[in-house]
């Protein structure tokens, strides 16, 4: 990616968004959106930034958050990252393909407001097949909020709570929307149009995997570490990390995140 086009992009956006201030009322709004900047041309690394940032203001169980394609028979919400409570055992749900066109879901995608789910089990908003899917990823309460470009939806993030909640803090849900709307929906827009380019840059042509590569990459995809690969796939620890250093080296990858996120791209086109 072009440094100049990276630095122009965090100017306008700088610019754009230079009243953030006034959402100190959530604590590290300021500094969340200073970080976001200077990771533009990295979206996952954005994603990691911002999930980890509301589970702790939300005291959610888990936040996770993707992109979305929400139109046509293919309409899904598939989460890329997200953030646990590190003190309760909770499902991942990256990777799991959530149903865009659902009333539940789309009454988020319409809306430019976050949107609550006191009840999973309760609330008809919830198609059968949702509330099973939800309820087997430990989910029992949501607060949901779209990130929107000038025609619509771009992504959806969404905080999960393991048990039901009947009271929410009005003010820190307003909060949240405003900042989505005003400060997270700019940034994510430009880091997805910044990542795309740099993909496209780095590997135009469809990367090779090995079987055992890929048997690693759908794992690391899902934000398992390590040692948990290799527990899982009964290989060494040094197995796969020699496994996902070939993995960097045929993307061209230089961090370990921006190779997270060319292989959730990667495994999206060409290994689905």
């Amino acid at each position: 990616m072009d440094s100049n086009a990276i630095i122009e992009a965090q100017r306008s956006l700088r610019q754009r968004i230079d009243d953030h201030r006034k959402y100190d009322a959530l604590t590290g709004a300021s500094d969340l959106a200073a970080h976001l900047l200077l990771y533009l041309d990295d979206a996952r690394h954005c994603w990691q930034l911002t999930l980890q940032w509301l589970r702790q203001r939300v005291d959610a169980d888990r936040v996770d958050g993707g992109f979305t394609r929400q139109y046509g028979a293919d309409a899904v919400y598939q989460p890329e990252v997200e953030a646990l409570r590190g003190d309760l055992p909770i499902v991942s749900s990256v990777g799991v393909a959530i149903d865009a066109s659902a009333p539940a879901v789309r009454a988020v995608l319409d809306s430019r407001q976050p949107v609550l789910y006191g009840s999973i089990t309760e609330d008809r908003r919830f198609s059968d097949p949702l509330r099973q899917q939800l309820l087997a990823l430990d989910t029992k309460a949501k607060l949901a909020v779209a990130l929107h470009d000038d025609r619509g939806a771009i992504a959806l993030i969404c905080c999960d709570w393991t048990k039901e909640r009947k009271r929410w803090q009005a003010t820190q849900c307003e909060q949240i929307g405003h900042f989505a709307n005003d400060v997270l929906s700019p940034i994510f827009n430009t880091a997805r149009q910044l990542d795309k380019s740099s993909i496209a840059l780095v590997a135009p042509a469809p990367v090779r995997l090995t079987a055992a590569e890929l048997r690693v990459a759908r794992l690391v995809v899902q934000g398992l570490s390590y040692k948990e690969i290799a527990r899982q796939l009964d290989r060494s620890f040094s197995t796969v990390d020699h496994s996902l250093r070939s993995i960097r080296d045929k993307l061209g990858a230089r961090s370990t995140a921006r190779m997270m996120g060319m292989l959730g791209e990667l495994l999206r086109k060409h290994y689905s």
